[in-house]
């Protein structure tokens, strides 16, 4: 079970460098796009657009590191 407190500290986290974080999980969606689609869309444009969803995104990633690097032990009653 994830509580509220192991996501409060993903945030911490990623607040650290949040501008820097947010644009690399943009990017990696970005790199997922078609060259068409890449072509009409502007990368700084896409992030900004969005920008809520991308620090979003990036906590998730950042919560899942934790999990996976036992920073927060799960358990499974």
């Amino acid at each position: 079970m994830i509580n509220k407190y192991d996501r409060l500290q993903a945030q911490k986290e990623v607040d650290k460098n949040k501008e820097a974080l947010s644009k690399k999980e943009a990017e990696k969606a970005y790199n997922q796009l078609s060259a068409e689609e890449q072509a009409r869309i502007d990368f700084n444009k896409y992030y900004e657009d969005n920008k809520d969803y991308w620090y979003s995104e990036a906590v998730d990633s950042q919560l899942q590191a934790n999990i996976m690097n036992g920073l927060i032990i799960i358990l499974i009653v």
